[in-house]
């Protein structure tokens, strides 16, 4: 009977052979898999999330609710910062729908805070040619000298 020569150290790649009684590819009895970002694992800590891209969302819903553009701009602009250094980082840090996020959210406040102005503005200039229009219908009615008109 022939059998193979024993393996030697150059037959050996560093990897031992599955323990007795499992498989190929098993993981051996009492293994666990590291968990995700605890500690010094062999997948590396997940990606840290961008400030920028925080900031840009809240400054971005307070624009939606209350300030307007005021909130709205520097949102948009520290919205897009975020997303350009986010994209530089190689997977190093997240964030990109957060500042999305912000940016779209900053444009609507804006929208919403010039579309409160108009109408603020609107609503003088209306009152002011409804004033012109009472003062001028009193002046053509006081010069008729009637006792009933109410024009004081």
């Amino acid at each position: 009977m022939n059998y193979p020569p024993p393996p030697g150290p150059q037959d050996w790649e560093g990897q031992p052979g599955p323990a007795y009684g499992q498989q190929q590819g098993q993981q051996p009895y009492g293994y666990q898999q590291p968990v995700y970002g605890t500690g010094p694992d062999p997948y590396g800590a997940p990606p840290k999330t961008s400030g920028k891209a925080t900031t840009s969302l809240v400054l971005g819903v307070v624009s939606m609710v209350c300030f307007g553009f005021f909130t709205g701009i520097p949102a948009i602009i520290v919205g897009m910062r975020a997303r350009k250094e986010i994209r530089h980082s190689q997977g190093r840090v997240s964030g990109d729908g957060l500042a999305l996020g912000g940016i779209i959210t900053g444009i609507i406040g804006s929208l919403i805070g010039v579309a409160l102005i108009a109408l603020f503005i609107g609503v003088i200039a209306v009152g002011n040619s409804v004033n012109d229009v009472v003062d001028r219908t009193c002046d053509q009615l006081g010069q008729d000298q009637d006792p009933s008109n109410n024009c004081t």
